[in-house]
């Protein structure tokens, strides 16, 4: 009996030390991620054209500092989610060779500031890099960043190649998703529209963004409108196990991923001086 307790005793111990391990990996990282492409080996390898796209319901963009839709003169040590600037990176050597390599094309390469969480709650960072074709870029997608017992990245990738849209079969590749933050800025748009013209409207809807049959019939036309169509699309869907302080190296076929996340504390603000007295003024004569 007594061993019984001694072992229950040193296997509770042993599972509070683990969910304590396990918490103190949340908190602030740096993130630097580098996305790009490589050249075709086959060159009649086929990709699957039954994909689904889409992107997470609970999204995160990266803001440039200069956004109109960021905080104005905002902290970058302090603030997360926003991108930092190239001298803060430490991955720009690899980025260059990479880009310099015949064949090889730096898709995405950002570094930022975040609070990793749970999987649970941890937000998906949108991606997109390369050239535009009219609403949408070579690259698309989004990566979630979580921790556990160890940090963790899922990708949600696709690489699109484009063609001018002269009415062709769509060749039953599917129809991209809009970039959330567009179709956000888009419906809050027609909301606010929709106030000025609508007396009826009634406040409890201005952040209602739900899809209607209009929704689709719209999206379809801007489909047969949009000047470029996928030619073909190729998905990089993959989950990896990290450790801070590592660089790791996600393969594919036709595309690689390079990241590297660094634990970051950010500086305390600096205590507010207040300003001194002013000596106190007499108003009688001398």
């Amino acid at each position: 009996m007594k061993v019984r307790a001694v072992a229950l005793f040193a296997a509770l111990l042993l599972g509070s030390n683990l969910c304590a391990a396990q918490s103190t990996f949340e908190g602030w990282y740096q993130i630097e991620m580098i996305i790009y492409s490589r050249p075709q080996q086959n060159s009649v390898e086929l990709w699957p054209k039954d994909i689904k796209l889409n992107y997470p319901f609970n999204w995160q963009q990266l803001y440039h500092p200069e956004d109109p839709n960021g905080e104005p003169n905002v902290d970058l040590d302090r603030t997360p989610f926003y991108r930092l600037p190239r001298d803060a990176r430490n991955l720009n050597a690899v980025s260059d060779r990479l880009d310099a390599q015949p064949g090889f094309k730096v898709l995405f390469h950002e570094a930022w500031r975040q609070i990793v969480v749970d999987e649970n709650n941890s937000p998906s960072i949108l991606v997109f890099g390369g050239k535009e074709f009219g609403e949408h870029s070579e690259l698309e997608g989004s990566v979630n960043i979580n921790v556990s017992r160890y940090l963790h990245i899922k990708t949600n990738l696709w690489l699109s190649e484009f063609q001018t849209n002269a009415g062709q079969s769509r060749n039953q590749w599917p129809v991209l998703p809009q970039q959330p933050q567009k179709r956000l800025a888009q419906q809050t748009n027609n909301t606010e529209s929709q106030y000025l013209l609508d007396s009826s409207h009634s406040p409890s809807n201005a952040n209602s963004f739900s899809f209607s049959d209009k929704d689709v019939n719209s999206a379809l036309s801007d489909f047969l409108a949009a000047p470029y169509v996928p030619r073909e699309i190729i998905t990089m869907t993959q989950a990896r196990r990290m450790r801070s302080d590592e660089l790791h190296y996600l393969d594919h076929p036709r595309m690689g991923v390079l990241i590297k996340i660094l634990p970051y504390t950010p500086p305390k603000k600096a205590p507010q001086q207040t300003a001194p007295a002013s000596p106190p003024t007499s108003n009688s004569a001398p």
